[in-house]
């Protein structure tokens, strides 16, 4: 049971969330607790949350053909194969396939799979495993990360008015890059 006065930390996808307990009497303290702890039960609203952000991250990591690091280059007579028969072509996206089911909400190959505790994605595309092997799409940066985190951290803190503000929190409610709604 929290102490009044006490400050308890919640270790929780690598942040620190900070529950005070004063200013409100122990019981309501220890309530508040208990729906925050209920909630974490079910972390789908933020994910589903947090998905234009790893599909931005995607879409940029094409982009830079690598990030944070730059893919290797291609192989040579695969190079010059494919800058004849696609122009303008980069790394990764010769037809596009991959490329889309990375970074288009239900793209035809898309994996979004999204539980209570865990998310599910990744490509459908039969020949990913041989380009990530060489060249990571799916590593997720610290600033990806930490949008998860606040989103995940909104989501456990909403709902102050009681009981009916704690069943869901829509998840355009919750705030994007730069806390904007």
């Amino acid at each position: 049971m929290p102490q009044w006065g006490a400050e308890v930390h919640v270790k929780m996808l690598g942040a620190d969330v900070v529950f005070r307990t004063g200013g409100t009497s122990p019981a309501d303290a220890e309530k508040r607790l208990l729906q925050i702890m209920e909630r974490a039960h079910d972390l789908r609203v933020p994910f589903e949350a947090w998905r234009p952000d790893l599909l931005a991250q995607s879409t940029a990591v094409f982009n830079a053909e690598g990030l944070p690091e730059p893919w290797p280059a291609l192989d040579p007579g695969y190079a010059a194969w494919k800058s004849r028969v696609a122009p303008g072509k980069t790394i990764g996206r010769l037809t596009d396939r991959m490329f889309e089911s990375f970074t288009v909400p239900g793209g035809a190959d898309a994996i979004w799979e999204v539980e209570p505790q865990a998310i599910r994605y990744g490509s459908e595309v039969p020949y990913w495993g041989h380009f990530a092997a060489k060249r990571p799409i799916l590593a997720i940066m610290q600033e990806t990360a930490d949008l998860l985190v606040g989103k995940v951290v909104t989501y456990l803190m909403a709902g102050e008015t009681g009981e009916e503000g704690m069943a869901t929190v829509p998840a355009e409610a919750i705030p994007g890059p730069g806390g904007e709604a």
